[in-house]
């Protein structure tokens, strides 16, 4: 019985694992390519992808306002830690790389928003 239950047990495992998988937004561009902000209609069109790797995984929404008016944006998986800092989390890592670009004044806007539910980067 202990053969035939440890087998069993190992797919429910992996099944698990596998069914535990977070499913996140894909975009990048432009407001006409990826709006910084979605309505339910605009959500249907975004390819949905499944976040995968060694590192614990988030769902990323990151949009930026150049100072000529025009706004960029990116949804994607990201890391869950960042190394540079065990307790810096993805946001603050992003803004402290935008930060000069606000303060001589390239982008008027940021905006950084992480979550770990399934289609939560809208």
């Amino acid at each position: 019985m202990t053969a035939f239950t440890l087998p069993a047990f190992v797919l429910v495992l992996a099944y698990g694992i596998c069914s535990a998988a977070l499913s996140c937004y894909q975009c990048e561009g432009s407001e006409s390519d990826c709006p910084a902000n979605l309505n339910d209609a605009a959500v249907a069109d975004f390819k949905l992808i499944e976040c995968h790797g060694l590192l614990a995984s988030i769902c990323t929404k990151v949009s930026i306002q150049l100072a000529n008016g025009n706004n960029y944006s990116s949804r994607n998986c990201g890391p869950a830690n960042i190394q540079t800092n065990s307790s810096e989390t993805f946001c603050e890592f992003i803004k402290s790389i935008y930060s000069p670009l606000i303060s001589e004044s390239i982008l008027d806007e940021f905006s950084c928003a992480a979550c770990t539910e399934s289609k939560c980067n809208v």
